[in-house]
């Protein structure tokens, strides 16, 4: 028994515990009741150390404690293993103990196993000063472990003993302790090593891991666990040769990291391999997909495999196959997609499939077969009963499909020009009729369409040029409508047939007054200019003159307007500001920062001097004004627009508007973007421009910060 000075026991140079794989075993009971043993400065602590003394200093290569009362994460009397960094003299701290999870009671003798690694890593035998070090220990019903805890010290050379005591107030307590059977023995050090037979494998697939445990003196024994991270996956025994195997199929698809741990046993030291990374391939599926099914020999067929797997998206290539030949590979893209496109495969049936390799991920897959059609060519041929035709006369077009190793089957449409007239059926004979009366007079050109049928692909025949002796129409177009008086006007007159270019000539009429006439060109086209239209209305038509060939006619009436002109407009504007004497579209008489012409194209009061903006709302202008800067938050990014008043009838009015960014109020650059309306009323729109990201100055690329609008009459 002890009291606070404690006790050790001394071990021969040649069995020190410090520098050698080694077992301690002992005994101990706490002999003093629990109210005694009941304050955080009471404790009994068990160490190896390399002096002949008691007491925590940092040269304990192994150290166990429990406090009377709660202290760092130990609970009142928990025995706590003390967890410090190999290699560094630490100094003592409480909230380094890990906890056991069994308390010291009084009366109880409790079996402490204690196996110094005396290494870097539990299991290696590379640097034997100091290491780590498992504790197991018994009540003689439960046990425990703390595992993997690391030494407190750095290396020392010389000493060995093996020290328990206590700590107390020695003026109200003396506890005291019993200690049994103490005892060492030197162990067999470990290395595992864990190897699988089939890496990767496919889900379902066995795997076999082969765990292998080589000791330093002798062959171990005993038995292995095979971890898949933190969960166990079995047992094996070490076999006669140290080996250990377990057979499994139930690994999940993806990366498992498997260790095998080789449990201590009486003559060995535990040991745990490094870890493998067992891969289990996910499961895939090709689905394959034809982009033109049936398709026409020659054409471009691109055949679509998407891969999908249960976790992932898988990658690599995937092989498209004809029956047994393969037609090429393509590579899956970041939506397990991979394409091929081909236009070798002849006419008839086609077995096509596509095939996913295995990969280290992925097991492989091959698709369901996409039964693939190319449909063999053909050729149309058309005659007709009767070229030239009377008008209204019965026509008989007679069409004849032939190509591919059978009779062409389904239908054909006739059609003149690009309008079906007639759809037939073939006979057997691969021939279809149709008749008509109904062409109008002039020439057609007449084709036969065959529809494409799932073994013979389409084809048209060569146009056929029927003709039907024809009528003709007329239309006429100005070049400005409406216009002002004075400007000259192009009205063109197009004779069309349906025969042929008409010839002759063409005549204009304002109603029933002949205005001028022209010869048509070789495109069937007339024009006369004119500027001695009045303001008002004009009903003009042009009138082809009856030939041998083609019968005459008359245009529609196009209406054409003749207005004032714009200068006539800005004076009647400037008419309705009776108190404004000088008109001039340059003066200013407000004495603000628009011109009258500027005051017209703004809609602003040319008598009343203001610089307010131009408002609106909801799409309504509410006050005229100067240009101003609209400014919104879109998508947190600040919006600038120029904003300005734009006369409705400013296209009539002869207005131009020309609005200009910069960003130094030295160099000026128009706007490329068109103005868009964003509020109206009677008399103005309230149209907004952009402003660009940025201009070019001298000083590079610059953001703008003004704008400006130019107003010009035309």
């Amino acid at each position: 028994t002890s009291g606070q000075e404690g006790i050790y026991r001394q071990w021969s140079s040649a069995t020190r515990p410090y520098d050698q794989f080694a077992r301690l075993t002992f005994d101990v009971r706490l002999d003093s009741s629990s109210t005694v043993f009941d304050t955080i400065s009471d404790n009994l602590s068990i160490c190896a150390r390399s002096s002949a003394i008691v007491g925590t200093g940092n040269d304990c290569s192994f150290f166990i404690r429990a406090f009377g009362a709660a202290n760092g994460a130990l609970g009142a009397r928990e025995w706590g293993v003390f967890n410090g960094d190999p290699g560094v003299a630490n100094a003592y701290d409480a909230t380094l103990f890990r906890p056991s999870g069994m308390t010291c009671q009084p009366g109880v003798t409790y079996t402490f196993t204690v196996d110094l690694y005396a290494a870097t890593a539990a299991g290696t035998t590379a640097g034997k000063t100091h290491g780590t070090y498992d504790v197991t220990i018994s009540d003689g019903t439960s046990t425990v472990q703390v595992l993997g805890s690391g030494f407190r010290s750095a290396a020392y050379t010389s000493g060995g003993y093996l020290s328990f005591s206590t700590q107390q107030n020695v003026s109200t307590d003396n506890l005291t302790f019993s200690l049994d059977n103490i005892g060492m023995t030197n162990l067999n050090a470990t290395t595992t090593s864990l190897v699988s037979n089939n890496n990767p494998a496919s889900v379902g697939e066995l795997v076999t891991v082969s765990a292998t445990v080589v000791g330093s003196d002798s062959t171990p024994t005993g038995v292995v666990t095979f971890m898949d991270g933190t969960t166990p996956l079995g047992t094996g025994s070490l076999d006669a040769s140290g080996v250990a195997t377990l057979a499994t199929s139930s690994l999940a698809a993806g990366a498992h990291s498997l260790t095998a741990n080789y449990a201590a046993s009486a003559t060995s030291l535990a040991s745990t391999s490094s870890s493998i990374q067992q891969n289990i391939r996910y499961d895939t599926s090709v689905d394959l997909a034809s982009s033109d099914n049936p398709a026409d020999t020659g054409a471009a067929v691109t055949l679509m495999a998407t891969v999908t797997a249960d976790a992932g998206i898988p990658t690599g290539n995937v092989t498209f196959y004809n029956n047994a030949t393969s037609l090429g590979t393509g590579t899956l893209n970041a939506s397990g997609v991979a394409t091929l496109t081909t236009s070798v495969l002849a006419a008839g049936p086609h077995s096509i499939t596509a095939i996913y390799p295995t990969s280290s991920i992925y097991a492989g897959s091959v698709s369901p077969a996409v039964d693939q059609t190319i449909r063999y060519a053909t050729t149309t041929a058309l005659s007709t009963s009767a070229n030239p035709a009377s008008p209204a006369s019965s026509v008989t077009f007679t069409a004849t499909v032939s190509g591919g190793a059978s009779t062409p089957l389904g239908t054909v449409t006739f059609l003149d020009g690009v309008d079906a007239i007639g759809t037939e059926i073939l006979d057997g004979l691969g021939v279809a009729t149709f008749t008509t009366a109904s062409l109008s007079p002039g020439a057609h050109s007449i084709t036969a369409s065959y529809a494409a049928s799932t073994s013979h692909s389409s084809s048209v025949s060569p146009a056929l040029a029927q003709t039907i002796r024809d009528a003709t129409s007329t239309i006429v177009v100005s070049s400005a409508n409406p216009t002002v008086t004075g400007n000259s006007i192009l009205f063109t007159a197009t004779v069309s047939s349906t025969g042929g270019i008409p010839t002759g000539s063409v005549t204009f009429l304002d109603g029933a007054t002949v205005i001028g006439t022209s010869d048509l060109n070789s495109t069937g086209e007339g024009s006369f200019v004119t500027s001695a239209l009045s303001v008002g209305s004009h009903s003009i038509t042009a009138s082809y003159a009856y030939t041998a060939s083609y019968t005459a006619s008359t245009s529609a009436v196009l209406t054409q307007t003749i207005t004032a002109s714009t200068t006539d407009m800005y004076h009647d504007w400037a008419a309705g500001y009776p108190s404004l004497t000088d008109t001039a579209p340059t003066s200013n008489p407000d004495g603000d920062s628009s011109n009258n012409l500027q005051e017209y194209a703004f809609g602003t009061d040319p008598t009343v001097g203001s610089s307010t903006s131009i408002s609106y709302t909801n799409g309504v202008v509410t006050a005229h004004g100067q240009p101003t800067t609209s400014i919104t938050n879109i998508a947190n990014s600040v919006n600038y627009r120029a904003v300005f008043g734009r006369r409705k009838d400013y296209v009539v009015a002869g207005l131009n508007y020309t609005v200009q960014f910069s960003a130094d109020l030295d160099v000026w650059i128009n706007s490329t973007d068109s103005p868009a309306d964003i509020a109206s009323d009677a008399i103005i729109d309230a149209v907004s421009v952009p402003y660009p990201l940025f201009i070019q100055t001298s000083r590079g690329d610059v953001k703008p910060t003004y704008f400006r609008v130019g107003v010009s009459s035309k």
